[in-house]
């Protein structure tokens, strides 16, 4: 960018309104917009930089500088709540030389208060700085009665309603005398693999993806359906607790172990260091491990542990005294475009994809990389042949961030999307905004193959050796045209058998798994049959509600709605493809071979678990989380994410965290995957 080329001596007063304007613009579409156009570590450089300007020349610093205000403003849409605590930024640093500097400063501060001998040095806090959405939440006599957003700093957005949906956020705290009132402060994020999932199924739909995790989680806790929220898998972690003087609690290490008693999860934490050399050690720890967590962060904050030399050491108008931020760099790595070639999704969706020379970032080996759009591609400029700087967003799924335009050489080449689809060579349609291009052709074989694998996957119908290269054959052999052919495949045994690396055994297991399938019930069917918004947690609960695939038929988009966890947008979709006679067709057909579509056969099996509470930890050694979660659900037992005084089993595997300690702490039975399959049977 321009301005950043320029040095803070070289600034004008026009260069200087200009920057404050560009970072009030990506001010809103960061904190506001929930749609950042730049990358955090520029965006750091331009706060950075505007700093600099404003210390050189602080006559020309404006009331509504950037510098002067914290955070985002209110949507309109959302009720306004002032909060009872400011809540403030941090200052950041870059360096380990900045953050020697920041300590040397905060003990020089903590000196001349003079309340402190002087052979004592101040002991600091470390923990992880979560890239999430800054949240404050009232207790009120325990209950869980006001939550907001940061907001301006000031004033925020009452978000109660989403936040009773988030993971770590207790209804009530867990004490029998429960205090007048906690004003805790903490982060709302969403885990890496969550966020995966989420725009995989974003992109498969056609949508719009979040650029990383902490938009995911503010787009998704400011929207205005709380089931929606519900669904996005949003967790909570506790960095502060505000009125800890109401308690007469001294440090903040003794703050975050009494939010811990009080049953709310909280973000780790070192034990309190005091030395330069041990503060440092903590945070290079902490970036050393980062890829290992399950949720990004873009650093650590260090924080004065005596809360008594907060309250002296004060605050500046954005900034406390006694604390400080350290950003760690964006890790990003140079490659090739080797080709760009178009993918084809389940929904008819077509992207351009990179494909890379092999690279090492983050921990993993990256060879290809998605292209969104023809816009995008377009506003990228991105071309075969190009040397392109890749990132990890929110440290999971690669992106390409900028083209090295000095070293475009001349046989570099842009890609042209394909007029026709290259599956079936059917038009393709492109929207208007350039931004969607799809083929609706509905025999498409490249959807059709999305449509059975999916179908086919294991958290729908778990049919084993119906993965992309089997179907991809039996499609170009004629044996599959919807995913109800799937249930005439045994009248094909002999040509299944005559398909090349086939034979006799491979044929026979493929028929057995499909005849098994028919009997995963119809909440797996319905997750199977790809419907828009209509997932496997959503499927369990239409059908828990409905008992059939006959009754859902027969009932209303109010009628879903009206069901735990089904937002409008789920009802519309689900109403509008059973309106579809071709779906109803497929419906018919499939209950005609033999597919489960009525829950009342299982209605014995779900007492087994009915009312009790389970939470799963670490990795089971046969069940995904989300298998495990639906034998539990089938079973009528609720499964929650974070472990209370009301769960009754938590389900551990390997590398179970912290919530396999919470549950030895409140003496929640642990078991093992073994045990729950004992408990179902």
């Amino acid at each position: 960018m321009q301005l950043l080329s320029l040095s803070a001596s070289d600034y004008s007063p026009t260069d200087y309104a200009a920057l404050v304007e560009l970072i009030r613009y990506h001010n809103r579409l960061y904190y506001d917009l929930d749609s950042p156009e730049i990358p955090d570590e520029v965006y750091d450089k331009l706060l950075r930089r505007l700093i600099d300007v404003e210390t050189l020349h602080p006559a020309w610093r404006r009331d509504d500088s950037p510098t002067m205000r914290i955070g985002g403003t209110v949507a309109m849409e959302l009720e306004s709540v002032r909060h009872p605590v400011p809540l403030l930024s941090l200052t950041d640093v870059f360096s380990q030389e900045e953050l020697a500097a920041a300590l040397e400063r905060i003990r020089g501060l903590v000196r001349e208060s003079g309340n402190t001998p002087p052979d004592e040095e101040p002991d600091f806090c470390v923990e992880e700085k979560i890239d999430g959405l800054s949240v404050l939440l009232t207790y009120e006599n325990g209950r869980f009665v006001m939550g907001a957003t940061r907001g301006d700093g000031e004033i925020g957005e009452n978000v109660t309603a989403n936040l009773r949906t988030v993971a770590g956020i207790p209804a009530r705290l867990e004490t029998a005398d429960p205090p007048e009132r906690v004003i805790v402060r903490g982060e709302v994020y969403m885990a890496k693999a969550d966020f995966a999932a989420l725009n995989a199924d974003r992109e498969a739909e056609g949508q719009s993806l979040f650029a990383n995790p902490r938009n995911a989680a503010a787009g998704s806790l400011r929207l205005l359906d709380a089931s929606v929220t519900a669904r996005r898998k949003l967790s909570f972690l506790a960095f502060q607790l505000e009125n800890a003087a109401d308690f007469g609690i001294a440090t903040h290490a003794e703050a975050l172990a009494e939010l811990r008693e009080w049953g709310l999860t909280v973000l780790p934490v070192s034990s309190p260091v005091a030395s330069t050399a041990e503060v440092l050690a903590a945070t290079e720890a902490i970036e050393e491990h980062r890829h290992d967590l399950p949720y990004q962060i873009d650093g650590a904050v260090v924080k004065l542990n005596n809360l008594a030399r907060r309250v002296e050491l004060g605050r500046t108008a954005k900034t406390p005294r006694w604390a400080v931020a350290v950003k760690f760099p964006a890790e990003e790595a140079e490659t090739v475009v080797n080709d760009i070639i178009v993918q084809i999704g389940r929904t008819g969706r077509v992207a351009p994809l990179a494909i890379l020379e092999p690279v090492r970032l983050a921990g993993s080996v990256i060879s290809r990389v998605t292209l969104h759009n023809a816009a995008w591609l377009a506003e990228k400029d991105v071309r075969i042949g190009d040397y392109v700087y890749i990132y990890k967003a929110g440290d999971v799924i690669p992106a390409v961030d900028r083209v090295v335009l000095s070293k475009r050489s001349e046989t570099s080449r842009p890609f042209v999307m394909p007029e026709n689809c290259p599956s079936c060579a059917a038009t393709l349609v492109v929207s208007e905004d350039g931004r969607d291009t799809r083929c609706v052709n509905p025999a498409c074989p490249a959807q059709l193959l999305r449509h059975i694998t999916h179908f086919a996957g294991r958290t729908a119908m778990d049919i084993a050796g119906l993965g992309e290269a089997n179907a991809a054959q039996l499609i170009e052999a004629g044996l599959l045209r919807n995913v109800a052919d799937i249930y005439t495949l045994a009248e094909h045994e002999a040509d299944l058998a005559g398909l090349p690396q086939w034979g006799e055994l491979s044929s026979r297991n493929l028929l057995n798994a499909i005849e098994a399938s028919k009997q995963r019930g119809p909440a797996a069917l319905l997750t199977g049959l790809g419907i828009e918004h209509v997932g496997s947690v959503a499927a369990r609960r239409l059908i828990n509600h409905f008992g059939s695939l006959t009754a859902l038929q027969s009932a209303s988009e109010a009628d879903f709605a009206a069901v735990r966890d089904i937002g409008a947008i789920t009802a519309r979709s689900l109403s509008t493809w059973l309106e579809r006679p071709e779906s109803r067709e497929l419906l018919r057909r499939l209950e005609e071979l033999g597919v489960e579509t009525r829950a009342d056969s299982i209605m014995a099996e779900q007492r087994a678990l009915q009312g009790q509470k389970f939470v799963l930890t670490g990795t089971l050694p046969n069940w995904t989380r989300e298998e495990a979660s639906a034998a539990i659900e089938a079973a009528g037992g609720e499964v929650t994410s974070a472990v209370s005084r009301q769960t009754d089993y938590l389900v551990a595997g390997e590398k179970a965290g912290g919530k396999l300690r919470r549950a030895q702490e409140l003496n929640v039975k642990i078991i093992s995957e073994a045990e729950l399959r004992e408990l179902l049977a």
